[in-house]
């Protein structure tokens, strides 16, 4: 039994011992691990600052000056103020004079005189005859109104006529028939240019030019008479 004892005894004394430095270590991390982390987070909280007050300043309606109120009249005071205005007087305007109507006879017109000089007259020779004049011409002593026919005649003609001498103012006037079939007769000098050599260029012109073309068929006569007219130039 006494060694039993001993033995709880020596069991026993060492844990014993150990249990007060388990308690301070408890306490200890107790101290650090939750006291110490919620005292600092106590003491870290940030300060409020209170913020200032800030004022707006407001500018106040301009007030808009209230219109007079204009009373009109009574009607009676403005007739009565009527009433009392002066009437102008009229003046009485003269008469006016009537005046006399002046009649001036009006001068009497001269006619022009149609009253022309020598001299005028000489002037217009002399412009005519600077107007070159066609090389022939022709007329007929019935109604021929085919002036292709004409046309072509005068071609033949003027193709065939050559004068040695070229003066506008020298001209043979010719005569001759044409028959429905185009041939000529009858050739003569109806007036002559006053230069032989000229009237007998002028025969043989026609003559070149002969036969002429067949009558046209709606012309109503089988021969037709020609005045042929012949200018001593080449144009």
């Amino acid at each position: 039994m006494a060694q039993s004892k001993a033995e709880t005894i020596e069991l026993v004394g060492p844990e014993s011992s150990m249990a007060p430095v388990i308690i301070v270590s408890i306490i200890f991390h107790l101290i650090v691990f939750i006291i110490i982390p919620i005292a600092t987070s106590l003491l870290s909280r940030p300060t409020v600052h209170a913020h200032a007050a800030t004022f707006e300043l407001v500018s106040l309606p301009h007030s808009r000056p209230t219109p007079k109120q204009t009373v009109a009249p009574e009607p009676q005071k403005i007739e009565q103020a009527k009433a009392q205005e002066p009437v102008p007087k009229t003046s009485k305007t003269k008469p006016v004079p009537k005046t006399a109507k002046t009649v001036e006879k009006a001068a009497p017109v001269e006619e022009p005189k149609d009253k022309t000089s020598n001299e005028d007259l000489s002037e217009l020779n002399d412009l005519l005859g600077g107007i070159s004049q066609p090389v022939s011409s022709m007329a007929f002593a019935s109604n021929f109104p085919y002036s292709w026919y004409e046309r072509n005649l005068s071609m033949k003609v003027e193709r065939n006529w050559r004068p040695t001498v070229e003066d506008d103012k020298l001209a043979v006037v010719l005569t001759f028939t044409i028959h429905a079939d185009g041939s000529i007769s009858g050739l003569a000098i109806k007036k002559s240019s006053g230069n032989s050599m000229i009237d007998n260029q002028g025969m043989r012109a026609i003559q070149l030019a002969a036969p002429f073309g067949t009558l046209p068929p709606a012309y109503s006569s089988d021969h037709l008479d020609v005045e042929y007219t012949l200018r001593a130039s080449r144009r």
